[in-house]
């Protein structure tokens, strides 16, 4: 068994967590703040990492450097203890062909430095990335996993980016089957959300100069988060 194996059994497990209220009840009512009740949050294969995988996965087979390789597990050096690389966190699945090949977490606490981590290692998918392949001429580009959620849920085809090279030409080459491309970046005082989205429009158009690249700007509503 390998990586995949691994992320499916990982993604598995997380899932289990954040359905078990019973046990872990923060994470849940955190979602439903966020407007996810539980039927949406099943149908997007959400999860939540309770920092206990690397105990579970004790017995069952995978070799010490599998688990390593993954990045699901972290050894400690000094100790040589396991610990879990996502804990406290909503875990965010990216699924092709039915495997998990990639996930983000987001942090729980509010006190960590980092309120997403993405999975160690490279991802050249996009957050929802069969919808590229569907029947709809156009699609929404947005930047965060709720956004993207958020989009699905109201009807519209949308993809999303997490720890890729946003730029780079075999990325962006996804798009081919896609007449209009709409990107809608987060919107921050700093315009860094509207600057990365002219540039994506750009590269995009080089590459696509057929297509109709459309940047949308919407100011996030006042008190939500990311």
């Amino acid at each position: 068994m390998g990586s995949i194996d691994l992320n499916n059994i990982a993604m598995k497990y997380y899932v289990e967590r954040l359905l078990d209220e019973k046990s872990n009840e923060a994470p849940m009512e955190y979602l439903r703040q966020r407007g996810f009740n539980r039927p949406i949050v099943k149908k997007l294969g959400l999860g939540f990492a309770d920092g206990l995988f690397s105990k579970f996965l004790k017995g069952k087979g995978f070799s010490i450097q599998t688990v390593l390789d993954s990045n699901l597990v972290k050894k400690n050096e000094e100790t040589g203890q396991f610990r879990d690389f996502f804990y406290n966190r909503i875990i965010f699945p990216i699924e092709i062909l039915g495997n998990t090949v990639y996930m983000s977490g987001r942090d729980l606490s509010g006190k960590h430095p980092s309120k997403y981590m993405n999975l160690p290692g490279s991802n050249s998918y996009f957050i929802n990335e069969s919808e590229l392949y569907s029947s709809g001429k156009y699609v929404f580009i947005c930047e965060g996993w709720f956004d993207v959620a958020s989009m699905i849920l109201g009807g519209f085809p949308a993809v999303g980016i997490a720890g890729v090279k946003r730029l780079s030409r075999e990325f962006l080459r996804k798009l081919e089957h896609k007449n209009q491309i709409f990107i809608m970046f987060d919107s921050e005082e700093n315009q860094s959300g509207l600057k990365g989205s002219h540039k994506m429009a750009y590269e995009i158009a080089k590459i696509f100069p057929e297509k109709k690249v459309i940047v949308c700007s919407i100011p996030r509503p006042e008190g939500q988060k990311k």
